[in-house]
């Protein structure tokens, strides 16, 4: 009930971009949605899915995706400094494809709340090219891994793992930075490993929070 599918892209010169479903939203390769400066938000009652060619390009405006249940991330690109904030109340946070990079947003922090895992599902581990990322994966009875895969440096403010699962951040060439310790700041994992990896010619783990 109260379903929204979408197979033809939406476009606003500078004025925000809102879709909102009671149910399930699923947006097509076709669904491309594009602002130059308006804020784009999207809100499921149940699944919000994306095909790995379903493109959000903002502009200079924020994004904002929530579902109750898994949402499945396509294309991501703002290049605004606020939060992008990606929320699954009682599902996973899924990547919809692989490359391009997912979530284009280099001066932002990504902020991801799922409940059974984020970067998972068929695709793996989610793409991206952020500042910093904030993660909680709440479902103390559920089971999902954290894994993400950034083009560059990347600071780690806070990830908080409560479900069965590991954590794997890893970059294609850059410096991992633990934040400086701070309430809430660290690593946090209940049962699972955990592992950084910084990859190339700059990659390097500065450390300066807890990891438990």
């Amino acid at each position: 009930v109260g379903d929204l599918n979408l197979n033809r892209a939406l476009t606003s010169v500078s004025g925000a971009i809102t879709l909102e479903a009671a149910g399930d939203l699923a947006m097509s390769a076709l669904a491309d949605l594009t602002t130059t400066s308006g804020a784009v938000a999207i809100t499921a009652g149940g699944a919000l899915t994306m095909t790995g060619d379903t493109w959000v390009k903002a502009g200079s405006g924020t994004i904002a995706l929530q579902g109750g249940s898994t949402v499945t991330v396509g294309k991501l690109v703002t290049s605004s400094p606020a939060n992008l904030t990606i929320t699954s109340t009682v599902g996973a946070v899924n990547d919809g494809g692989d490359s391009p990079t997912d979530v284009y947003a280099p001066t932002a922090t990504l902020v991801i709340s799922a409940y059974a895992g984020i970067g998972g599902g068929t695709y793996g581990a989610l793409e991206t090219e952020v500042a910093a990322i904030s993660f909680t994966n709440s479902g103390s009875g559920a089971t999902g891994a954290i894994a993400i895969e950034e083009v560059d440096d990347l600071a780690i403010n806070t990830i908080v793992q409560q479900a069965a699962g590991d954590i794997t951040i890893a970059t294609l060439n850059g410096a991992i930075t633990t934040t400086a310790p701070t309430s809430g700041s660290g690593i946090t994992a209940t049962t699972g490993n955990i592992t950084l990896y910084a990859g190339g010619t700059n990659g390097v783990i500065h450390h300066y929070a807890d990891i438990t």
